[in-house]
């Protein structure tokens, strides 16, 4: 079975633009509800990447350490730039840091 699709979970002003791509999106503000969904999403054999609003991520953490040790699916933190945590670029620079041997 393929892993085709990509689901976002996060608020409505980060969301709807993705829907006109063909993402299933999650209007979400609630980050037990998006735990829930994270855990449903993450056991699904067809979602192969989750994309979560920075928002979101950051009462998520330990559940997306425990995804991200398997393979699929990939996810990954949106930068959003109304926070001021700054997880989602951090998490970014780390990505591309190790992806091209030094600091970008």
């Amino acid at each position: 079975m393929s892993r085709e699709k990509v689901a976002l979970l996060g608020p409505a002003e980060t969301v709807k633009p993705f829907s006109a791509l063909g993402v299933n999106c999650f209007e979400l503000e609630d980050a037990d509800k998006a735990r829930d969904l994270l855990a449903e999403l993450a056991g699904d054999e067809t979602t192969g990447l989750i994309l979560l609003a920075e928002k979101l991520a950051d009462a998520l953490l330990p559940e997306i350490e425990k995804i991200k040790r398997r393979t699929l699916p990939a996810v990954f933190i949106l930068p959003e730039y109304k926070t001021k945590t700054n997880l989602g670029l951090r998490r970014l620079e780390n990505t591309l840091a190790r992806a091209v041997g030094r600091a970008v």
